[in-house]
């Protein structure tokens, strides 16, 4: 007598190699890390600095006319954070770019960094800045972080602002 459908060993198998399949595509194509976002974040801040200081200074030597239109148009902002003619990460909130000391450094705010982010984004971006504040905190300034204010200002999100002069 032979029976119909299957028995619960090919049953347990099929299961099991859906499961696997399923982990093997979550991986794959599932959230990113946090530790991976803010390499990515701390590297497009990276990018966007070095981008306007070496544009500006060689076209016209200070940085008045910095902000987020003339970076979109000069093509020097990141291609992940290009919002029409703004600027806007889906994990810093809106990316504003000011001038600073009357041309002669460049400000770039993160309106609204996720506190998961904060602490280690400053961290990995400070060596190309001058100065950073957070929620208007001076957190570092010429190679000294106060880890204490950082953590303290970190512990909600909010603002950050990086300052390169």
């Amino acid at each position: 007598m032979r029976s119909r459908g299957f028995a619960l060993v090919e049953l347990s198998l099929v299961v099991g190699l859906a499961a696997i399949a399923s982990v093997g595509a979550w991986m794959a194509f599932g959230p990113t890390s946090v530790g991976t976002r803010i390499q990515q974040e701390a590297a497009n801040l990276t990018q966007l600095a070095d981008a306007i200081a070496a544009d500006f200074a060689v076209a016209e030597g200070r940085y008045q006319s910095v902000n987020a239109a003339s970076a979109v148009e000069r093509k020097l902002a990141p291609s992940a954070w290009v919002d029409g003619q703004g600027l806007h990460s889906r994990t810093l909130g809106n990316i504003e770019l000011s001038t600073l000391n009357a041309g002669q450094g460049f400000r770039i705010t993160a309106t609204a960094v996720q506190a998961k982010l904060c602490l280690g984004l400053v961290q990995s971006s400070v060596r190309a800045f001058s100065e950073v504040h957070v929620n208007g905190v001076l957190v570092y300034s010429r190679r000294s972080l106060n880890h204490g204010a950082l953590a303290e200002s970190c512990a909600e999100g909010g603002e950050v602002a990086f300052d390169r002069s």
